[in-house]
């Protein structure tokens, strides 16, 4: 909810950027300026109030026995099999001063989450991994109440749990003791 407001607040300001720099009647550095910046405010700050708004009827994240319903960030991409999850791993990026906790899926096919998420989730993958080298389709820890260390072992234990049949990751750590609850 916090994301939605921040973004509607944005927005309008950025509008009143715009229509200050558009209604200027000097052609100065400032008016320039003010056009261009408050467009592309609103666009951003739009962007992130629509992803907000799509998020926030939806839990973060479901496991069942088919997979992974994964809704934690822009760069999710719905539902996971576990087939196609052969292994998670916890990995932060830090980007513009701010750290990200993430859970890396190791794919079965590198293929397949590129040919299964929406453009959005298309796109800000492809900006995360150039900017950061952010892992394709990661689940994001922080907005979960454990470590991105201990969702990544949760996530394991519920794969072994559910699908002990399945080939997994080589080096993927033991989960003995580990809850099978986020």
């Amino acid at each position: 909810m916090f994301v939605i407001a921040g973004s509607a607040c944005f927005v309008v300001i950025s509008l009143v950027i715009t229509y200050d720099g558009l209604s200027s009647h000097s052609f100065g550095l400032w008016a320039l300026l003010f056009s261009i910046v408050g467009p592309i405010g609103v666009i951003v700050f739009g962007f992130f109030g629509v992803l907000g708004v799509r998020m926030m009827g939806r839990p973060a994240l479901v496991v069942d026995d088919q997979g992974i319903w994964d809704n934690t960030s822009g760069l999710s991409i719905g539902f996971i099999p576990w087939e196609q999850a052969l292994g998670f791993r916890p990995v932060s990026f830090t980007t513009a001063g701010v750290t990200n906790d993430y859970i890396a899926v190791i794919w079965a096919d590198a293929q397949w989450p590129w040919d299964h998420m929406g453009w959005r989730a298309r796109w800000m993958n492809r900006v995360n991994q150039k900017a950061a080298g952010v892992p394709t389709g990661p689940i994001s820890a922080d907005l979960l109440r454990v470590t991105g260390e201990q969702a990544a072992l949760v996530l394991l234990a519920q794969r072994r749990t559910r699908c002990p049949e399945l080939p997994e990751a080589p080096g993927m750590p033991s989960t003995q003791g580990v809850g099978l609850e986020l």
